[in-house]
């Protein structure tokens, strides 16, 4: 468990780094769009390290919980946030697609954290098979931030 611990700490780093895109720099100017997204995205980012770094030290299924539930509710807030602001028109497709990744990522969490709730060596293969669906949401996500920033960029 130790190996997939440290795995899952690692993606639920680079999640926290993916949001930074959205963070870096999304948009030309300081409208009142740029700047809620870049405060969603930061807390994000703090809100997933904090869970990261939990979940790097878990040491039972107990621990593994919290910081699971820590990660999610990150998730659930920054898409929570997004989802209450209002685009440039160029960028809305960009960013229900960025909110749509954040919730299927939030489920993947999910489901990790009922697997390991629930772990033994019989069925330790279905645990270690969703460490690359969480690779395969971290990407999403980082893309999705991308395209959004490019988005905003453009309009």
């Amino acid at each position: 468990m130790t190996a997939l611990r440290s795995r899952l700490a690692a993606v639920a780093v680079a999640a926290a780094l993916g949001a930074a895109f959205v963070a870096a720099g999304c948009g030309g100017g300081n409208n009142d769009y740029t700047k809620q997204v870049t405060q969603a995205a930061q807390q994000f980012q703090t809100n997933a390290r904090g869970a990261g770094t939990i979940l790097a030290a878990a040491q039972s299924p107990q621990q593994f919980e919290t910081a699971a539930k820590k990660f999610d509710a990150a998730v659930k807030t920054f898409t929570d946030k997004l989802g209450t602001l209002k685009p440039p028109s160029g960028a809305k497709d960009e960013q229900q697609k960025l909110i749509a990744d954040l919730k299927h990522f939030s489920g993947t969490i999910n489901e990790v954290n009922d697997k390991v709730q629930n772990v033994n060596a019989r069925n330790v293969e279905g645990l270690v098979a969703l460490v690359s669906q969480l690779q395969a949401d971290v990407a999403n996500v980082s893309k999705d931030a991308q395209s959004l920033e490019d988005a905003v960029n453009d309009s």
